[in-house]
């Protein structure tokens, strides 16, 4: 049995404590560095045996010259790889000498790979929390930074679509004039449109549709409508005044210089009664 004053690591062989050689501590360490996770069958059979033999700490002749069969490399191995782990005691010798003796314990990531699937579950989750607790960071920026783009997105929509209300033309019926009237059968009307809009509309085409014997088709009017002023569109319902029902529709557009090539329509649908007054409906602008 060797003694040593420094808490260092000794080696047993045939039970019996001995010297270590300097550099067998050193190589082991050294390899521990590129251990690999994964175990060949040589270190799962030793690793299993330690596991079985319920030892909370299994001395150094045990291990290395029963379990591995004075392979002390695969022991290393497995030290490195965090499935064992050294555990010293340390002793006073003769003379108040110290020293130490390497007993081996497994790891619970040792125990782990010879539990149920719900066990090693809950294990990997707990010795990879920070790895999750990343991940979920990331997916949390990445939903926030989608969801700031698809707020911009809806944000900067809703407010062209705004902007584009508020800065089109408007045509509307102001006033309806008639002229001409026989009670129940006939009469001769006139249409005020007026643009309420901020924007001049250039009307396209204007049309009545009236039945059953009245039909007037679109028709190219050409005319500039400012904000604020109007136009009129004359019609006749030759007979059975009392009955006829009425769609009127009119089609406009921005002036040319205008970046926008929109057609708009304003559409009201109406009838009469028989002394000529007009009854609305329904209308409609888009």
């Amino acid at each position: 049995m060797c003694q040593r004053r420094h808490k260092t690591p000794d080696f047993v062989e045939g039970g019996k404590m001995t010297p270590c050689p300097p550099s067998q501590f050193e190589i082991g360490s050294e390899s521990e560095k590129f251990q690999s996770e994964h175990m060949n069958k040589k270190e799962k059979d030793i690793l299993k045996k330690a596991v079985d033999s319920n030892e909370g700490q299994i001395s150094p002749a045990t291990m290395i010259n029963s379990y591995a069969e004075g392979d002390q490399g695969i022991v290393e191995r497995l030290v490195g790889s965090g499935y064992l782990e050294r555990v010293y005691q340390f002793r006073e010798g003769l003379h108040q000498a110290t020293y130490s003796i390497i007993f081996y314990a497994v790891t619970e990531k040792g125990l782990m790979q010879f539990s149920t699937f719900p066990k090693k579950l809950w294990f990997n989750f707990r010795n990879q929390t920070a790895v999750y607790v990343g991940l979920l960071s990331v997916i949390i920026s990445l939903a926030a930074f989608f969801s700031t783009l698809v707020f911009s997105y809806v944000q900067n929509n809703r407010e062209n679509i705004d902007f584009q209300l508020r800065n089109r033309p408007y045509l509307v019926i102001n006033k309806t004039e008639s002229s001409n009237i026989v009670y129940g059968k006939s009469a001769d009307f006139g249409l005020h449109l007026k643009n309420i809009g901020i924007l001049p509309a250039r009307v396209v085409n204007v049309a009545a549709h009236c039945p059953p014997d009245a039909d007037f088709p679109p028709r190219e009017e050409k005319i500039i409508i400012g904000n604020g002023e109007e136009m009129i569109f004359n019609f006749s319902i030759p007979s059975e005044l009392g009955s006829a029902r009425c769609r009127f529709s009119v089609n406009y557009v921005m002036p040319m210089d205008s970046s926008t090539k929109d057609i708009f329509n304003t559409e009201y649908i109406f009838k009469f009664k028989n002394d000529s007054t007009v009854v609305y409906e329904s209308s409609f602008i888009r």
